[in-house]
């Protein structure tokens, strides 16, 4: 069975005060960065609106390969 967040949390209470401090800055350094200018609320605001594109197929996704050939074509000639 699967831990959770409360079983979770409550152990990370009881460490030492430096493991905890690292540990929140472990946990932070694997979430995306939020934009320049942007809160958290509108960060996670522009994601969801953006899956819910993705759901509906307004948008189609693209392949890695898609991705790094958009990439090299729009690089080409700048280096």
């Amino acid at each position: 069975m699967p831990v959770t967040k409360a079983e979770i949390l409550e152990l990370v209470k009881a460490l030492p005060y430096d493991d905890r401090r690292e540990l929140v800055e472990e946990i932070e350094a694997t979430l995306p960065p939020i934009p320049d200018g942007m809160t958290y609320e509108e960060f996670r605001a522009e994601l969801d609106r953006r899956w819910d594109e993705y759901k509906s197929g307004k948008v189609k996704g693209m392949t890695w390969d898609e991705v790094k050939a958009r990439a090299r074509e729009r690089w080409a000639g700048h280096g």
